[in-house]
């Protein structure tokens, strides 16, 4: 027997969770998070930050870069995601022209970043779309169910929790979880 779904089409949008977003309208976001495959150096596989936070923000912090592709990849990852470039400061009455500094600065390119990361994490959200406790995922690394389980007993999410996946519910947190939360 198939569950009725709880969710209209226009609220299954990975932003809809994340305030000041376009869909952010059609719901209430508590939190942002990152369930990691490997550990970081403190043990932790799972990273929360409030939902206004983007995960662009808090992808590229230490610990979560280790937890994510564990330290043994990290080197490649940094090759590939990592860019150095020439810091610039304005000169003196300059008005607007800039000078090098002689430095060299380094930024990590977040979109190719989070690439990787989708294949080795589970970014998603938590919080409400209308009355429904909602928990949305972004991804669905290979993995994903076993860290769905982390992720649902770090939040502490209820079993009657929607769960859904990019633009698809998925069913109930209990539906992949055996009930427990």
């Amino acid at each position: 027997m198939r569950r009725e779904r709880l969710l209209r089409d226009a609220e299954v949008w990975p932003d809809v969770l994340r305030p000041g977003s376009k869909h952010a309208h059609l719901g209430h976001g508590e939190v942002a998070f990152i369930t990691t495959t490997f550990t970081d150096d403190r043990g932790r596989r799972f990273f929360a930050y409030p939902a206004s936070r983007g995960h662009e923000s808090f992808i590229s912090e230490p610990p979560i870069l280790t937890a994510m592709f564990g330290p043994d990849a990290l080197p490649a990852v940094s090759d590939q995601c990592l860019y150095r470039h020439e810091k610039y400061e304005e000169e003196p009455g300059g008005f607007g022209k800039y000078r090098p500094t002689g430095q060299v600065v380094e930024a990590w390119d977040h979109i190719e970043l989070r690439r990787w990361a989708e294949e080795v994490a589970l970014f998603g959200r938590y919080g409400r779309v209308r009355h429904n406790r909602t928990l949305m995922l972004w991804n669905q690394p290979p993995d994903w169910e076993e860290l769905l389980q982390i992720t649902v007993a770090e939040l502490a999410v209820p079993p009657d929790t929607v769960l859904t996946a990019g633009r698809s519910e998925l069913g109930l947190v209990k539906d992949f979880t055996g009930g427990a939360a």
